[in-house]
């Protein structure tokens, strides 16, 4: 055999390889919003970007009720309707804004719970070369990386939806009283509720109650906000102003643990957001972690990382209420085998700090930490060569 002719099959080898070993990066999936399910087609408000023959994900964001009295019941879920339903399918038709499935779909779902469809890439050998991320939750849209390959999976860099779940809640501002013991109203008297699986009811977004998942905000007394919650539940926020507050009274609750047992998947909450009254600096909520879905036979971990964590509460509140630390998100790894070190970070985030100027020599509260995540393995026990971090997130200090 020739020279010439080697060296024409060594690189007809090199290209056949090539062809076979996907480079991957940035954010891979497509995302676009559910208007209507049917038993086997959706309506989104726009096909473009999906064709016949996709892998698909389908899947619900929020949709669970919650008790809804001005007490301290409020937030608690009582159920969980099809929040967190998520299915695989794969297209068989469009039809202007209905695609159609190849078989009926199985789980339910309720658009007024926002409903997602997410296009998954399909590798044979994928080669995870740059940072994978989703596109950030957007209150409809985003937050979500999925992702199959029919041989493996390589980490040469970390997929990252750190803090790109559900939104912390904003700080507001008005006038001070201790000992406010409202847990749900709206308007300029309290820090809004960190989001979560349960929509508001009107005129009840803020205040020191949990919305499900979602931290409890900071009153006018200035405690600090509770941390969202996931698959642990979520930090309370510090005491109200020390000088003359009582204690352990109105501080921001931390959300509600959620429920897997049914193979759900959820963002991690959102923080409460803060309060202040002396028109100085007061800290939003942060946000909670995204979702990550892998499927595939084998994984190479290569000692990466899948980061799933809450975001920290940036910056310092001055004499005001801080906002809660956001809640770690959800990991799915479906894999038969990890075959070198992976860790996975679905952690909580820290709540916010206090750096007091105005009043030096008296606490306000700091922001309760957000709850850590969950993680779910194919295996009924912990692969080998896997990490899991799941610790919530820290409380804020007084600095």
């Amino acid at each position: 055999m020739s020279r010439y002719l080697i060296l024409w099959l060594i690189g007809l080898l090199q290209g056949f390889s090539c062809a076979f070993s996907q480079q991957i990066g940035g954010v891979i999936n497509q995302y676009v919003a559910v208007t209507a399910v049917n038993i086997n087609s959706v309506n989104v408000t726009s096909s473009q970007g999906f064709s016949v023959g996709d892998r698909v994900l389908i899947i619900q964001m929020k949709g669970a009720s919650i008790a809804t009295a001005n007490n301290a019941s409020f937030g608690q879920i009582q159920n969980y309707g099809d929040a967190g339903n998520f299915e695989f399918t794969n297209i068989a038709s469009i039809n202007g804004p209905t695609i159609t499935f190849v078989q009926n779909l199985c789980k339910t779902f309720t658009v007024s719970g926002l409903v997602q469809l997410i296009r998954v890439p399909v590798y044979n050998q994928a080669n995870i070369t740059a940072t994978i991320t989703a596109q950030p939750w957007n209150g409809t849209i985003g937050g979500v990386v999925a992702l199959e390959a029919s041989t493996s999976v390589t980490f040469n860099a970390n997929i990252d939806v750190k803090g790109q779940g559900f939104q912390g809640g904003t700080w507001t501002a008005g006038f001070f009283a201790c000992g406010d013991m409202n847990y749900a109203n709206s308007g300029n008297t309290a820090g809004k509720k960190g989001e979560g699986i349960a929509a508001a009811p009107i005129n009840m977004d803020g205040n020191r109650a949990p919305l499900a998942n979602g931290g409890g905000g900071s009153n006018s007394g200035n405690p600090g906000a509770g941390g969202g919650s996931n698959g642990g539940a979520g930090g309370r926020g510090g005491n109200e102003f020390f000088r003359w507050c009582p204690v352990n009274t109105s501080y921001g609750m931390g959300g509600y643990p959620l429920n897997y047992t049914n193979f759900r998947a959820f963002f991690g909450g959102g923080g409460g957001g803060g309060y202040r009254d002396n028109g100085l600096t007061a800290t939003n909520g942060a946000a909670g972690g995204g979702i990550v879905f892998i499927i595939s036979p084998q994984i190479n971990g290569n000692n990466a990382q899948i980061i799933a964590s809450g975001a920290n509460v940036l910056g310092n509140s001055d004499s005001e209420g801080a906002g809660g630390g956001g809640a770690g998100g959800c990991v799915y790894l479906l894999s038969q085998n990890v075959a070198s070190p992976l860790t996975i970070d679905a952690r909580g985030g820290n709540g916010g700090n206090i750096l007091s100027t105005l009043w030096s020599t008296a606490c306000h509260g700091p922001g309760g930490g957000g709850g850590g995540g969950a993680i779910v393995f194919q295996q009924g026990l912990l692969p080998p060569n896997v990490t899991p971090q799941l610790n919530g997130g820290l409380s804020g200090t007084v600095l």
